[in-house]
């Protein structure tokens, strides 16, 4: 096939004996490709054995932050007070966090950003720990690891962004690339503010289609409404579940304009019938 193309774009062969071939017959076999994305998920303890700081202790020493400030490691370059209102600096920063990646960094999120200024980002994600997770903010479009990988970061500034505590400026120190299973608590009773960042499982009917943003509403089985984000992609695609299905939705929660199950990846989301189980 590659020698026919190029003898046609040079116009110096001949024509194979026989005459040229259908083009169609090349794909007359093709066949449907279900992409499944599977992702491994467990109810047991990370049981990290790393040096650095848990996540959960950053937290209670470091966030909230102060009206919103943003709050940065002594000396760091990334802004200053002179140029940028709401910028404070810390001795107590940087510190080194480690958890297992939640979500894979392709999250898009605008945030408010200097003097008013609204920045984008597109590489956003979630790490996890055993005391807690956190949103972290990326601006890359590249994934440089995936859900499961283990990863130390480097967090150079933090913030509170209209409530939400995240990592806001950081480096990537060590990346462990074992593909861990994901750990997940039950939330079929709800969600809440202090499920921010954590990951949570629902089991339920979708009752709504996903609305212009992605999101949509699952009744769980206990009768409790809970929103599920999809990824722009997903959404664009129409790769979900049809209204009045019973599926199973698991991952990390974020507090932006409301509290809903981030889904980035097909595998996040598992349709079951009847009393089946949700797969792990």
């Amino acid at each position: 096939m590659r020698r026919l193309f190029s003898c046609l774009l040079l116009a110096a062969c001949g024509a194979p004996e026989g005459g040229l071939p259908d083009v169609s017959d090349v794909w007359s076999d093709a066949v449907p490709y279900d992409v499944q994305e599977t992702i491994r998920f467990t109810t047991d303890d990370y049981d990290l054995a790393g040096t650095g700081t848990t996540i959960g202790a950053m937290k209670d020493e470091l966030l909230p932050t102060d009206n919103g400030d943003l709050l940065l490691a002594s000396g760091d370059g990334y802004a200053s007070e002179a140029a940028c209102s709401g910028v404070r600096t810390t001795a107590d920063l940087p510190v080194e966090v480690e958890g297992i990646v939640t979500l894979h960094p392709r999250w898009y999120m605008k945030l408010g950003g200097c003097n008013g200024a609204d920045e984008k980002y597109y590489g956003n994600y979630f790490i996890e720990d055993d005391s807690t997770g956190i949103f972290v903010v990326g601006d890359s479009k590249v994934a440089h690891f995936d859900m499961g990988d283990r990863v130390t970061l480097r967090v150079r500034g933090v913030r509170t962004n209209f409530g939400y505590d995240m990592i806001y400026v950081h480096d990537v120190v060590d990346v462990n690339r074992e593909a861990r299973p994901i750990k997940y608590a039950w939330a079929n009773e709800g969600i809440t503010s202090e499920d921010a960042g954590e990951v949570r499982r629902v089991r339920g009917e979708m009752i709504t289609e996903p609305d212009t943003f992605g999101e949509f509403t699952v009744l769980t089985d206990e009768g409790v409404e809970v929103n599920v984000n999809l990824d722009a992609e997903i959404n664009r695609r129409r790769q979900y579940p049809e209204v009045g299905s019973t599926l199973c939705a698991t991952g990390p929660v974020q507090n932006s304009f409301g509290l809903s199950i981030v889904i980035m990846r097909l595998g996040q989301i598992a349709v079951v019938e009847g009393d089946a189980p949700c797969p792990d």
